[in-house]
C-alpha cells in the first residue's frame, strides 16, 4: 500500500475525543478511540521481531531485497525508544520477508506471516465507533441544536448542579442525556459530508476554554453524515439515533 495505513497512540491529557476508559486513540485514518482488546489481539501479529536468518551485513544494494522502497514500515515508540522495521520483498520461496531495522546495518528475514498481517489490517474494525466519546469531567457545557429546538446542558460544579435550558434537573436525568449524546454510534464509514446547512449541531465547551463542534448533514433517507471540527471523516450516523437523542433530551429537560 502507499502512504500511512494506521497510527495508534496512548491517549494523554490533551486528548479530549476519548472516554476515560479508553486507553488508546487512533489518529489515522480515523480520529477515534480504539478497542483495547482489538489492539492487543493485533500486536502479536507484528511483535516480537524474530529473526529467522541473517542475510547480508552492510548491503550495497537495498533494491535486491526490495528495501529501497519498502512495502511496509512498522514504527513502535515508547517514552525513551523508537523502533523502525522496514519490510521488503518476500524470499524466492515466499515463506519469509526481507527486513531491516533503522540503526542496524544488516538485512534479515522474518516469517512472511508478519507482512501478511499488515495486509489484513482494517482500521475501522478497531474503532470504538462513537461520534463524540468525550469525558464529562472535561466539559462545562454542551449545546445541542436541531429540529427547531435547542438544549443547553450546563454542569455547575461550584454549586453541584446539573442544568438543562436554565432549569436544575436531577443528576440522573442529566447524566442519562449526556450518555445519549456521547453514546451516538457511527453506522458506517461510507459516507461524505454533503455540505449546506447542518440539520443538527452539537457543541462541547471544555473547561480549558476550547470547544468541539459536530455538525450533522442529511445524507440519505436513513443517515446523517457528520463533520467533526471541520474534519471530513466519511462517517454516517443513523437518523433514528438522533431522533431518539432528542426524545431523551426532552425527557431529561423535564427533570
Amino acid at each position: 500500500r502507499t502512504g500511512l495505513i494506521l497510527d495508534i497512540k496512548y491517549k494523554d491529557e490533551t486528548d479530549k475525543l476519548a472516554a476515560a476508559s479508553s486507553k488508546l486513540l487512533m489518529t489515522y485514518p480515523y480520529n477515534e478511540p480504539v478497542f483495547y482488546t482489538k489492539f492487543t489481539e493485533m500486536v502479536p501479529s507484528f511483535t516480537p521481531i524474530n529473526v529467522t536468518d541473517f542475510v547480508e551485513d552492510h548491503p550495497a544494494d537495498l533494491s535486491v531485497y526490495g528495501l529501497d522502497q519498502p512495502s511496509y514500515v512498522l514504527t513502535i515508540a515508547d517514552e525513551s525508544n523508537t523502533y523502525v522495521v522496514r519490510y521488503g520483498n518476500k524470499t524466492p520461496d515466499g515463506k519469509k520477508v526481507y527486513c531491516m531495522m533503522d540503526g542496524k546495518n544488516y538485512v534479515f528475514t522474518q516469517m512472511a506471516s508478519k507482512i501478511e498481517a499488515f495486509e489484513e489490517i482494517d482500521p475501522y474494525v478497531m474503532c470504538e465507533r462513537y461520534a463524540h466519546l468525550i469525558d464529562i469531567q472535561l466539559v462545562s457545557e454542551i449545546k445541542v441544536t436541531g429540529f427547531g429546538k435547542t438544549y443547553d446542558l450546563v454542569v455547575d460544579r461550584e454549586n453541584n448542579q446539573f442544568i438543562i435550558n436554565g432549569k436544575e434537573v436531577s443528576e440522573n436525568s442529566f447524566r442519562t442525556a449526556y450518555r445519549y449524546i456521547v453514546g451516538t454510534g457511527l453506522s458506517s464509514d461510507s459516507g461524505a459530508p454533503t455540505g449546506g446547512e447542518p440539520e443538527i449541531t452539537i457543541v462541547f465547551y471544555f473547561l480549558d476554554g476550547t470547544q468541539y463542534t459536530a455538525n450533522y448533514y442529511p445524507y440519505d433517507d436513513r443517515n446523517y453524515s457528520i463533520d467533526r471540527n471541520g474534519e471530513n471523516s466519511n462517517f454516517l450516523v443513523l437518523k433514528k439515533t438522533m431522533t431518539d437523542l432528542f426524545k431523551q433530551l426532552e425527557t431529561s429537560a423535564q427533570g
